[in-house]
């Protein structure tokens, strides 16, 4: 056979139900000098024999065999390489040409050459396929026009035209060269993206026409996205993260990361989406947790959790269920020797003031320790070590809605380069605790969490997140909590320990003398702490006891709340009686001017201001939390239902108007924090940091059962519920906007009756204005025909002058006569 016009490309990989529909299509084309290549890529059904067939009958087609399954991009680049054609084509598998594609080709490329030509085809989809054929027209459709300059821009970036490889011809030439730069990895989903990317930055025209030249069968092949898929099949979806290095090593080879870096990270981002997409949606659930972990190591773990956040909206339970399924991720393991401690701040509050003594006892036990937080250092935070290095991480705050990657780059980048093993939790219930838990075990660093609130204590303000909560707490090596309540909870998610906070005795001549009238209340101003029942209470103390005073020592973390204390202070003519304090670590004197102490929060783990009041002797009289280690021996406190300000405020009066009592009652207090500070904390934290390096082994896991069936219940539930109030809400909205309408259709259906009359009015109008138009035409008839009849006297006026009326004049007298 003499040199070929065409050379077409078919990969050829187990498709004998289609190889030879598309074969045939192939070998009756109408421009006969072509040639076909097909490439067996390892097949092991009947593909070969049949290639082999056609190869015998047709010295046209050629067959060359790889003898293994090298991946599409290998098996095209080996049939380019061998191909003699002054252009290229290919053709799937499962797909056909339309008898005159060839011809059609040869003759515009001919007519008007291009580096890439772009031809229409028809798009068949198979039975019960889901595809979006709107979309898939769009994709595939051809430019009607020449292209010429950067085209890889043009195509990737402003997505001109699609990248697929199969609806265009190639300059045989660039086509070689591009596919000389292909990688010999195993590549089968988006490798017409691969490839399109080294053909379009060797080019530098394109041209489409509108003539159908492709017949592409929809819905069947590797990348079908409607079914449910095994691991296995999906490890070849993910072949296409492979396209990541592959692109970045051609681009650094010709020097030009630079110049496609908005092309190369638009194509990383699309792969990425694809990856994650297919995980949530398509990937069976008893497999995601190898999927997870398969796409962390191609796509790295910054990446994915980010992207995993980002799609996340309205869709958070879908993402743990799927990361916790069957207690997948594997906890502890790793030797603890360096602790990273976070927590978003060190100042104003319990939780941030234990997260820096605990740091003392860390490294009292030998650890290396290092603080993170979200916030830089200030002024009033916390004490912490001496030497201990201070981490600032990016504020979770400002990581949400597609931006956690940034915070999970940084997470990587702090273990990595302070070599940490471990990194101490202590806000269990932070928004980013799933991203945040995500990002550190993927460093294989260990995550342990300390809970300074109770199990319960997120159903306050978040009761749908509450009932995830513990999947999510399946993934961590372990959690320390302040109460035997708590560590009986959480042991059936994860390895739980009731761990004390740290608590130093004070000197006991720093006790109160109780002698003052005063009242303190301690804690950060916030609606969990109910500041305002403190207030109320107080009101009715002062009718009974006039001299009382109240001390609030705390700051609002919401700017509106200390405005509205205020407020409430001066509305109940209390402002002489009442001082607000701002935070301060300096407390000791506000404790030792106390006479009682008062406690209103509806929600605690531990609550540090109570271990204080106790320590300065202080009676108590608090809202009734049985939770609470601190208060279980029942000395020197007084337990009151919650949110009864009556019983409360009776309580406080007894105690300020009886010294002795308050005297009996404080020393009670001082002497059960004497007795609780006697468990061993260091000892405690020892032992659990031992354990961290043990795999965790699963015990009886039948109240986690029970737990998880109530939990999911509950789940389901308040989605119910918030769907009832959203569909009620529509329904309202829905009502006022038709009540809107109708008003809007009676105004426009008045305006169209005004119209209406208008345009009658403009009729009567027109057919006056038609009438005097008849009568000045027949005014016109008439001084016509007036004209007309004066034209005739002249003319007979004139001939009577002439000298032929003369001779009729003398004429009509002589014969007269």
């Amino acid at each position: 056979m003499n040199t070929p016009h065409i050379s077409v490309i078919v990969a050829v990989y187990n498709v004998q139900k289609t190889l030879r529909q598309c074969l045939e299509s192939l070998v009756n084309q109408t421009l006969k000098e072509i040639e076909i290549i097909c490439v067996n890529d390892g097949s092991t059904d009947l593909s070969n024999e049949i290639i082999a067939e056609y190869a015998e009958k047709d010295c046209r087609v050629k067959m060359i065999d790889l003898g293994r399954n090298c991946g599409t991009s290998v098996a095209r680049k080996q049939g380019v390489m061998a191909a003699s054609g002054k252009y290229i084509m290919f053709c799937d598998s499962d797909d056909e040409y339309y008898p005159n594609a060839c011809e059609v080709v040869w003759r515009e490329m001919e007519k008007d050459p291009v580096d890439i030509l772009h031809f229409a085809s028809k798009i068949c989809a198979f039975p019960n396929a889901k595809v979006d054929l709107k979309g898939l027209k769009k994709v595939l459709q051809p430019v009607l026009q020449k292209v010429e300059g950067d085209l890889c821009k043009k195509c990737l970036q402003e997505e001109k035209w699609g990248f697929t490889l199969w609806n265009k011809a190639y300059n045989a030439e660039i086509c070689k060269k591009a596919f000389g730069h292909v990688c010999n990895e195993y590549i089968v989903v988006s490798e017409d993206l691969y490839v399109t990317f080294l053909i379009l930055y060797f080019s530098k025209t394109y041209r489409g026409i509108s003539s159908r030249l492709y017949l592409y069968r929809a819905g069947e092949g590797i990348t079908v996205w409607n079914s449910q898929v095994d691991f296995e099949k999906f490890k070849k979806l993910c072949t296409e993260t492979k396209l990541i290095p592959c692109i970045k090593q051609f681009l650094d080879s010709v020097n030009a990361e630079k110049k496609y870096y908005t092309v190369y990270k638009k194509l990383c981002n699309r792969i990425l989406e694809n990856r994650i997409y297919q995980w949530m949606h398509i990937l069976s659930a008893e497999d995601s947790w190898k999927g997870y972990q398969l796409l962390t190591e191609e796509l790295t773990v910054p990446a994915v959790v980010g992207e995993l956040e980002r799609v996340s909206c309205g869709k958070f339970d879908e993402v743990v269920k799927r990361l916790t399924a069957n207690n997948a991720m594997v906890r502890g393991g790793r030797p603890v020797k360096r602790i990273g401690a976070y927590y978003h701040r060190i100042r104003n509050g319990g939780a941030e003031k234990i997260t820096t003594e605990l740091l003392f006892i860390w490294k009292q036990l030998g650890y290396e320790v290092s603080l993170i937080t979200d916030e830089p250092e200030a002024a009033d935070d916390y004490p912490v070590p001496e030497g201990t290095k201070r981490i600032v991480i990016r504020d979770f705050r400002k990581s949400f809605n597609g931006t956690f990657a940034k915070r999970a780059k940084e997470w990587k980048y702090i273990i990595e380069k302070n070599n940490l093993d471990t990194i101490v939790y202590h806000d269990a219930t932070s928004p980013t605790l799933l991203w945040d838990l995500c990002s550190v075990k993927g460093e294989q660093c260990n995550f342990f969490v300390v809970a300074h609130s109770m199990f319960a204590g997120i159903t306050w303000y978040d009761p749908e997140r509450a009932t995830l909560m513990p999947d999510v707490y399946k993934m961590v090596d372990g959690v320390a909590v302040l109460s035997d309540t708590d560590a009986k909870f959480w042991s059936n998610y994860c390895p739980a320990y009731y761990i004390p906070n740290p608590i130093s005795l004070t000197a006991p001549e720093t006790v109160s003398t109780l002698k003052s009238k005063n009242i303190l209340w301690v804690g950060r101003l916030s609606p969990e702490k109910q500041p305002e029942d403190m207030i109320k209470i107080f009101s009715l103390v002062k009718r009974q006891v006039p001299d009382a005073t109240l001390t609030m020592l705390g700051s609002a973390d919401i700017d509106w709340m200390e405005d509205n204390l205020q407020q409430m202070v001066d509305d109940m003519r209390l402002s002489d009686s009442v001082e607000f304090v701002d935070f301060t670590l300096d407390v000791e004197r506000y404790y030792q001017e106390a006479a009682v102490f008062a406690f209103t929060s509806k929600c605690e783990s531990f609550s540090m201001v109570l271990a204080e009041s106790k320590n300065y002797g202080l009676p108590i009289v608090m809202y009734s939390l049985p939770n609470l280690e601190l208060i279980k021996d029942g000395k020197g406190v007084y337990e009151i239902s919650q949110n009864n300000v009556v019983k409360f405020s009776n309580t406080l009066i007894s105690l300020l108007q009886d010294e002795v009592l308050r005297r009996e009652e404080g020393a009670k207090s001082r002497e059960s924090i004497e007795e609780f500070v006697k468990n061993d904390i260091c000892e405690r934290w020892g032992e659990v940091f031992q354990k961290l390096s043990v795999p965790l082994q699963y015990g009886d896991q039948s109240m986690t059962l029970v737990l998880d069936l109530l939990l999911s219940g509950l789940h389901e539930g308040i989605l119910k519920l918030r769907g009832q109030q959203f569909y009620s809400s529509a329904g309202i909205a829905v009502h006022g906007e038709a009540c809107g309408r109708h008003e809007e259709v009676l105004n426009r259906h008045e305006e169209v009756v005004n119209r209406h009359e208008e345009v009658v009015n403009r009729h009567e109008e027109v057919v006056n204005r038609h009438e005097e138009v008849v009568n000045r035409h027949e005014d016109a008839i008439n001084h016509q025909w007036g004209i007309q009849k004066w034209h005739e006297d002249r003319i007979s006026a004139l001939e009577q002058r002439t000298f032929k009326g003369m001779l009729k004049k003398v004429f009509r007298k002589l014969f007269k006569k």
